[in-house]
């Protein structure tokens, strides 16, 4: 049974191991878990991709002169990018830990500098995640202010630098 495993026993109990729809719930879970990790890297690979391509365009129209002009395009060029940035690192790391693994014989360590792109790949996606995040909330927050009048400073390019 997976669910021994799971559980320390210098814990307190999250869940009571003697009724039988715990134990059918949590085999779902481990079952559901075993199952999506089979095909995680490659859907994390196709949304990589496909994410960078349509990112490329979508920073190839707002960066035009004319989109540029807008405070909520240059906001919305900075997600872009960010977004590229986090899923190219994705990329790399689902292709060397994901594909270039054999799991029937897991390798003990990985060199050095894998693991210093690793620490990388961890600080900056979460960096990046962040500015993305509070890029949003800046867009929302200008879009909300440039809507009460046509002439808002919100609407101008100033607004994002």
């Amino acid at each position: 049974m997976f669910i021994e495993h799971m559980i320390c026993s210098q814990e307190l109990e999250l869940f009571d191991l003697n009724d039988n729809k715990t134990l059918a719930f949590l085999e779902t879970l481990v079952h559901i878990s075993n199952s999506y990790g089979s095909v995680h890297k490659y859907l994390c690979l196709a949304i990589c991709i496909i994410g960078s391509i349509a990112n490329s365009v979508h920073l190839a129209v707002l960066t035009r002169p004319i989109m540029r002009q807008s405070a909520v395009n240059r906001l919305l060029s900075l997600v872009a990018v960010c977004d590229i940035l986090t899923m190219i690192s994705y990329t790399i790391f689902t292709l060397r830990f994901g594909f270039a693994v054999d799991l029937s014989d897991p390798p003990l360590g990985y060199a050095l500098h894998w693991i210093v792109f690793l620490l990388i790949h961890v600080v900056c996606s979460i960096a990046l995640h962040t500015i993305t995040l509070y890029t949003s909330v800046a867009t929302a927050y200008v879009r909300y202010k440039a809507l009460k009048t046509v002439s808002s400073k919100w609407n101008r390019s100033e607004a994002a630098l």
